[in-house]
């Protein structure tokens, strides 16, 4: 006597054709979420280019009637509100590693008005604060010109 057993399990080929589908979706994924990153970092600029531009605009309207120097907003010692010093770490972005003449992407730019202004022989009288963004060839820029 014979008995015929069925053997229970998938084919070879029904295999591959669920694992073509999960790379599917799986690229379909990252290509979707890919542009998230960008759009999300961008933001971040965005909302560190305005906390600085109110704090720059404080530092000024508190009686200093000038605008910092590219150094002097690099040091940490530009506007917290009160005797005209930005100390507080939240005005001015923690995770910003510095200013520069010219906005690269992902770093920002500072660029006081008029060129070469020191606030000891020449006030700076203005500025331009600039990010790259990622997702756009469009920049963020904020300005202020007295």
């Amino acid at each position: 006597m014979t008995t015929q057993s069925k053997q229970k399990g998938f084919t070879i080929i029904e295999l591959l054709i669920v694992i073509v589908v999960i790379g599917i979706l799986a690229t379909i994924t990252i290509v979707a979420l890919g542009g998230a990153n960008a759009r999300a970092r961008d933001s971040k600029r965005e909302s560190d280019i305005s906390s600085t531009h109110n704090a720059i605009e404080a530092y000024y309207a508190i009686g200093n009637s000038q605008y910092p120097t590219l150094t002097e907003l690099n040091d940490g010692t530009t506007v917290d509100g009160v005797d005209g010093e930005i100390r507080d770490p939240k005005a001015v972005p923690a995770d910003t590693v510095s200013f520069f003449d010219a906005a690269t992407p992902t770093r920002y730019g500072y660029v006081p008005v008029p060129a070469g202004c020191d606030n000891s022989t020449t006030i700076c009288t203005g500025y331009t604060l600039t990010a790259q963004r990622e997702s756009s060839d469009e920049d963020i820029v904020r300005t202020a010109r007295q």
